[in-house]
């Protein structure tokens, strides 16, 4: 408010001419404004001083002491008086208290308000089990390696200073044209790099960074320039890999289009101050292992390794670590074959029992092998007794029904990662063997309820050869099966090229669904599949699951015997290659009964590709060739030790060991998979019943409309205020008092307590009584317990009796001694909630042994001991 008056300025605001000819009007002009400005006596007249504090009313600050009551009457009618906060803070923090009525936000703003408390909301809903809730996780990673990665400009031959994607971290190198230069200052404040002189035009200019900030690509796109593969990050992580740090980018499976080749460069985009800056860097494919297939002799410890080959952007290094100085038993692989896993029993058959093993490693990263195979579960029809046999749910053809109630569907295809065999274990060895013995190895395996099967039953083609990559071919060219050999029926396996290099060469085939007639286009962006041949209106049914070009699809609608449409667009446009169509589970993908040692030639169908030259190599489970023998000879080979893991394979590498020893051992080495999809696992606990924190519903607390305060503040202080205020309709509370400290003691014995301890209940005495009458009270109890004795003083409300006799537990004679506080106690506590002549009752002289123990305690303010018979002490 000011305290400028009026009075002051009234002589300079009147007329000279008025101030020297009517002196006196000046003068009364002076005393009346001053008069209207002071407040005479009782008498609240000071007009002017109230009217200029008129603007001040609405600022809370200001206003406060004059209209408490106001604003509780009109804001705050439900709300206690006592607050932990200032009223001014009440008051301007009630607008976001009223917006957020009902929510935790809410109640945690009131109890901060009103007791400087924190308060926790807690749903019983959350802690029931749940019948098919929990969810089920898949995670793929792509794999980068972080020395790779650069920020892509180009030049104009004007510009010098060009965009940095963050100030956080700092330029290691940069190449123009794939010459390193030193020519350019880094402004790390404006994010900025200068160069000396400006790139010429069209030159490429890679910056690389120590210390890459991977968060900007999370949401981000990648894609893979050879394989055209995209998806988007969900989140990165660090680890360790063939003895480097590399980058885990976790692509979000439904994201996912295509397969990311090994050792590939991906393109990226990020923004930055409303600029798009290009990135680019090199998929992680490192050497991994060297498995050891023939060990050789005279080896020695630390001999060099030579790796070449692979199509690495750097070599790895390589050395023997470990050489064989006696005899041990071991199973060795002469040839991989495929569909096989990670324990898999092998067993010597001819003669039987003299070794058993398992399978120890297996290679999913092989070119010649398929790493995955999808069966059914074990769901019959018969478990679908109650639906006619003309329900939609069997998508009987010519019914307009989704894709999700096929009894295919209701099977729940199941994927098992599988490979060929890397490297195999003895278990047992149960005796010498005269000769070398025959064994036998399980193929991947499965479970339908109890019963474990194997795919090696399906007869499955799993596994081929590229005797000759021949030139021009093209991804997407349709590998033709031949007749199968006399005795031998074979189907529904189809295969197609699924990536070549910069001349056309084969590098990998692809197993795919079986196929249907005729051939298939597909352009980019269109759910339209337009065929050449095709029968799509007896063979394909809305619903169906089809492959084209590598990229699967369900089925819309089936317009024509040419033309269906499908749930998703394309992403690439079948050009140059005469597209076959694959539908799913006509068989299984590589097809049926097909014979190992015994396969149908194929050949490769291309446009422009000539001089390919494939062949079938193994069936799922099979095709392996395994020798178990009984010793190695001295210095053969045991172990190879990858020193630098290199980067950049495309595929597996070759080693060398003919420049030390005997120069007869061989060895194979297996490279990091780019992107890798990890084992799936329950990530809620929602339906999991064995989980501890999960409950069966129940009728009150355990459902859908029940919620917990938990705090430090009682329950009856707030109950009220909540049920008024923010409780919503429908809805139970519950309340739980937060212990924040607990004492886990055997026999404990109070030895000693501090006076001011208030004992639990309130008291009555009246005018000139020597009875005091308690309420909830238990003298007697602490009497027996020895919490209160005869001859104690005690406090109730300011005034000092002695216990002169216990009665009862509410009932207690005394003798007044003081009207002053004895003991140093200088105020007696008094709660806010006493009413008429109820008040606390508090012990002042000290209380001798309760009961015999060990343990000591000492109470701390606030501190709450409750006894087995519930009486509670507590500290003021």
């Amino acid at each position: 408010m000011t305290s400028l008056k009026i009075s002051n300025l009234v002589r300079n605001q009147v007329p000279e001419f008025v101030r020297e000819q009517h002196p006196k009007f000046v003068s009364f002009l002076e005393a009346y404004y001053e008069f209207l400005e002071t407040q005479q006596g009782t008498q609240k007249n000071d007009l002017i001083n109230q009217a200029k504090s008129l603007r001040y009313l609405s600022d809370v600050d200001s206003s406060l002491d004059t209209f408490e009551n106001n604003f509780y009457e009109k804001f705050a009618s439900l709300l206690p008086r006592e607050a932990a906060v200032r009223k001014d803070i009440l008051f301007k923090n009630l607008t976001n208290l009223y917006l957020s009525k009902g929510s935790s936000s809410s109640y945690k703003l009131l109890f901060r308000m009103l007791f400087g408390e924190e308060l926790e909301i807690i749903e019983p809903k959350n802690e029931v089990l749940r019948a098919s809730a929990s969810t089920w996780s898949v995670e793929n990673s792509l794999r980068v390696d972080p020395d790779t990665l650069y920020l892509l400009h180009s030049g104009n031959g004007t510009t010098k200073t060009f965009l940095l994607p963050s100030a956080a971290f700092t330029v290691k190198s940069v190449l123009i044209n794939g010459v390193e230069t030193t020519a350019y200052l880094v402004n790390q404040y404006s994010k900025r790099i200068i160069f000396t002189s400006a790139p010429s035009n069209g030159s490429s200019i890679k910056i690389f960074f120590n210390d890459f900030d991977y968060s900007l690509l999370v949401n981000r796109k990648i894609e893979g320039k050879t394989s055209r593969a995209s998806g988007i990050v969900e989140r990165f992580a660090v680890s360790l890999v063939s003895n480097r740090n590399i980058e885990d980018l976790y692509v979000n499976s439904k994201t996912v289009i295509g397969v990311f080749a090994n050792g590939e460069y991906c393109v990226t985009d990020i923004i930055v101050d409303e600029n798009l800056l290009n990135l680019e860097f090199l998929t992680s494919s490192a050497l991994r292992f060297i498995n050891i297939i023939e060990g050789g002799s005279n080896y020695s410890n630390g001999d060099f390794v030579i790796v070449s080959g692979g199509g690495a952007e750097q070599e790895a290094v390589a050395v023997i670590e470990e050489v064989f100085s006696g005899y041990i038993d071991t199973i060795r692989v002469n040839k991989p074959g495929s569909g096989f896993a990670v324990g898999g029993l092998i067993d010597a058959i001819d003669p039987p029992l003299v070794v058993n093993g398992s399978i120890a490693t297996i290679n999913t990263s092989s070119s010649n092998v398929t790493n995955t195979y999808t069966i059914l579960s074990d769901i019959l029809i018969a478990n679908l007794a109650s639906i006619t046999v003309g329900a939609a749910d069997y998508a009987i053809a010519g019914k307009s029904v989704s894709n999700t109630s096929k009894i295919i569907t209701l099977m729940n295809p199941r994927t098992i990662t599988v490979g060929s065999i890397a490297n195999c274990l003895v278990v047992t060895a149960n005796s010498v063997a005269a000769a070398v013995p025959i064994v036998e190895t399980q193929g991947a395996t499965y479970t339908t309820g109890t019963v474990l099967h194997s795919i090696t039953g399906f007869r499955s083609i799993g596994g081929y050869i590229i005797n000759g990559s021949g030139e021009n071919y093209r991804v997407g060219d349709e590998v033709i099966f031949g007749e199968n050999p006399i005795l031998t029926f074979g189907v529904g396996a189809a295969a197609r090229v699924s990536a070549t290099d910069a001349s056309g060469r084969i590098l990998k085939l692809a197993i795919e669904p079986t196929r249907l007639t005729g051939t298939a286009n597909v352009t980019a962006n269109s759910h339209i599949v337009t065929g050449t041949g095709t029968s799509f209106n007896t063979e394909i049914s809305v619903g169906d699951r089809i492959i084209v070009n590598g990229e699967s699809r369900y089925v819309n609608a089936v317009t024509s015997a040419v033309s269906i449409n499908c749930n998703v667009e394309f992403t690439y446009t079948t050009a140059g290659i005469d597209a076959a169509i694959g539908k799913y589970w006509i068989f299984p993908t590589g097809g049926t009964n097909y014979t190992q040692n015994n396969f149908p030639s194929i050949t490769v169908r291309s446009r422009v590709g000539t001089n390919a030259n494939v062949s079938i190599d193994s069936c799922m489970g099979d095709g392996e060739n395994l020798t178990a023998t009984g010793s190695k000879l001295p210095g053969a080979i045991v172990k190879i030790r990858i020193i630098d893991g290199g980067r950049g394979y495309k595929y597996i590498p070759f080693i060398n060991l003919t420049e030390s020893g005997n120069g007869q051992a061989n060895a194979q080495a297996e490279i990091e998979s780019s992107f890798v999809t990890f084992e799936g696992k329950w990530t809620t606990s929602d339906s999991i019943i064995s989980s501890t924190e999960r409950k069966i519903q129940g009728k009150d607390y355990y459902v859908d409309y029940s919620y917990i305060t938990s705090s430090r503040v009682e329950f009856r202080k707030y109950k009220q205020i909540l049920k008024d205020l923010l409780h919503p309709a429908g809805l139970i509370n519950y309340a739980r008092y937060r212990i924040d400290k607990e004492a886990n003691v055997t026999n404990l014995g109070v030895t000693t307590i501090s006076p001011n301890k208030v004992i639990s209940g309130k008291v009555n005495i009246g005018q000139g009584s020597i009875y005091i009458t308690g309420v909830n009270t238990k003298f007697e109890d602490g009497y027996n317990k020895g919490y209160i004795g005869i001859g104690d003083a005690i406090d109730v409300n300011g005034r000092i009796y002695i216990v002169e006799s216990i009665i009862s537990n509410t009932n207690v004679q005394v003798s007044q001694v003081s009207t002053s506080p004895p003991l140093g106690v200088t105020s007696a506590p008094v709660p806010f909630n006493v009413t008429a002549n109820l008040e606390p009752f508090m012990v002042l002289g000290q209380v001798t042994n309760v009961s015999p123990g060990s343990a000591e305690m000492t109470l701390e303010t606030g501190d709450l001991l409750i006894t087995e018979d519930g009486i509670i002490l507590t500290t003021e």
